[in-house]
């Protein structure tokens, strides 16, 4: 009944929204959970002090929308309070959780386990099945055509990129400490096993041969523990805490592991109690995260493009746009149909507004030549359009290019001491015998201009160039390309131009 009309219930709103962008998440829900505590059972306060160490991590990469994090913690992963201090479980089992030490011990398990029975082939990950093959041995593969090899092929690398994935989840879970115990053996041989341990061996050790009580690799400090021991009694302020995995309460109940004293005294030794991590003011495990439209650019900011550039409807509208072009790979190749279109606009949301007229809209936006152009082969048939370097021009010179378009593609690039995560909406990979020799990164922008509005084209190149570098570099690496052989271009849609960003 207090908040029973829509004013009240906006002046609220609006308070909680001030308090998270003001005093941050992990604040503002700490005093909230402090509020609540003397009416919590001992299992519901547990499963706040979770949410008040999630709000906290949500501090590191927050957006302006309180429903991102909501989202994120509805879709994250923690551990029951009360867990025991060691625990052993999959991979897949410690997906978004942490634990103070990690040790891997079973690493010799192959990439690809066992073949499937058939393979298929799909236009696009969402489409119908176009094309089936029973999985051929070897001999068979040889004397296949190279439309059926590739499906094997296409099989394999999903594969090998899963257990890789895999892989990655099992390395990241660690705070303090990982331990990745791989089998001894004499014999390095050429080929490295597809397994786990073989790739690792191979990266770390050199491929020098794996004896019994040698460690081939290590980094960082292996007496880390001894530089964590606290006092052999805990402050009175601090509890010990019976849970050696990280992630399960806030970091002040927590913070040391005692050994029972009944233990120790069997063992005829003294243990002191370890000091495990307090919680940080960025992430505790990997690098702190950030998105390439953060890159810092020019030092001045129009305050209109931050307070009256967008509301909900462009916002929307932008998304559309971004996923409708997701679906054309080259125009040459046909449009999706209306009903296509209706369909990804539903993904997007359920209500978009005039929905038909933004349909003959984005139609007529196909329409416009430089839009066509770009989305087309033709576009790539004079690389002198791209601004690519002349000797690299001339070399390419009659030569059969081969044009690879890869659409959303997600990246991550390490610069200094933070993992930029980001999405680039279009690059074509210029290949010769399938090799890249060159790429073009093409950015969607759905900025509004008009003759009378200060805010110009050029201006718009300029704020976001230094997003268009850090995916010039990101395009650079993951190609294995030199920086100047990838292009970066600015496609404003609502205007039909074209920018290169040099």
């Amino acid at each position: 009944a207090q908040y029973a009309d829509d004013e009240r219930v906006s002046r609220l709103a609006a308070e909680v929204r001030r308090r998270l962008l003001d005093d941050g998440y992990g604040s503002t829900i700490a005093e909230w959970v402090h509020g609540l505590a003397e009416s919590c059972d001992q299992r519901e306060l547990g499963r706040l002090e979770q949410l008040v160490a999630f709000a906290y991590q949500w501090d590191n990469r927050p957006t302006l929308r309180p429903a991102d994090f909501v989202h994120f913690v509805e879709t994250a992963r923690s551990e029951r309070p009360g867990q025991g201090a060691i625990r052993v479980m999959t991979i897949h089992q410690a997906k978004g959780l942490e634990f103070d030490i990690v040790v891997l011990a079973e690493l010799d398990e192959k990439f690809l386990k066992q073949t499937p029975r058939i393979v298929v082939q799909r236009p696009r990950p969402f489409d119908p099945i176009d094309r089936v093959c029973a999985y051929p041995n070897k001999t068979v593969q040889s004397v296949l055509p190279d439309s059926l090899r590739e499906l094997v092929r296409h099989w394999q690398t999903q594969a090998v990129n899963e257990a890789l994935c895999v892989l990655y989840v099992a390395m990241t879970r660690a705070i303090h400490a990982l331990y990745l115990v791989i089998p001894p053996g004499d014999k390095t041989g050429e080929n490295t096993p597809s397994t786990y341990a073989g790739l690792i061996h191979a990266a770390l050790a050199d491929g020098q041969p794996l004896t019994h009580h040698i460690d081939p690799y290590q980094c960082g400090d292996p007496d880390w523990d001894d530089q964590a021991v606290g006092p052999s009694e805990p402050p009175a302020d601090e509890k010990p805490a019976e849970q050696a995995v990280a992630g399960e309460a806030d970091a002040s109940e927590r913070s040391t592991v005692s050994t029972p004293t009944e233990t120790a005294s069997a063992a005829g030794e003294e243990l002191t109690p370890l000091k495990l991590a307090d919680s940080p003011s960025r992430l505790r495990r990997g690098l702190a995260r950030t998105a390439p439209s953060k890159a810092k650019g020019t030092s001045q900011v129009d305050i209109r493009r931050v307070l009256f550039a967008t509301n909900a409807a462009s916002t929307v509208r932008g998304r559309l746009l971004h996923a409708w072009l997701e679906e054309i790979e080259w125009v040459d190749d046909g449009e999706p149909d209306d009903e296509r279109l209706r369909q990804v606009a539903t993904c997007i949301d359920s209500r978009v507004p005039d929905l038909e007229n933004e349909i003959v809209a984005f139609r007529e936006m196909l329409q416009q030549p430089t839009i066509r152009r770009t989305l087309s082969r033709q576009g790539y048939s004079d690389l002198r359009e791209l601004g690519l370097p002349a000797p690299l021009i001339s070399e390419l010179a009659g030569e059969k290019l081969e044009l690879e378009v890869h659409r959303e593609l997600p990246f991550a690039l390490r610069q200094d001491a933070e993992l930029v995560n980001g999405i680039m909406d279009r690059v074509v990979v210029l290949k010769v015998g399938g090799r890249p020799v060159a790429a073009d990164v093409i950015d969607f922008k759905s900025d509004k201009f008009s003759e009378k509005g200060a805010y110009t084209i050029d201006e718009a190149v300029e704020h976001y160039a230094p997003q268009l570098l850090i995916y010039r570099e990101a395009v650079s690496r993951l190609f294995r390309l030199p920086v100047d052989h990838v292009t970066t271009r600015l496609l404003f849609l609502t205007v039909g131009a074209l920018r290169c960003v040099k």
